[in-house]
């Protein structure tokens, strides 16, 4: 199941435009599980605009 999230970078309050793909892509989210030690690493399925 897909669920859309939208992240902005900002930086001293203005927007990052120089971002440069790490991995092969622009963003990375890695999230655990207190309770089980489980933990998932997302990236976007595309690149979206920039």
């Amino acid at each position: 199941m897909a669920h859309p999230m939208t992240v902005n970078i900002s930086k001293d309050g203005k927007p990052v435009t120089d971002l440069q793909p790490y991995l092969a892509t622009y963003a990375h989210l890695t999230s655990f599980h207190e309770g089980d030690q489980a933990f998932a690493h997302l990236s976007p399925a595309d690149q979206g605009e920039r």
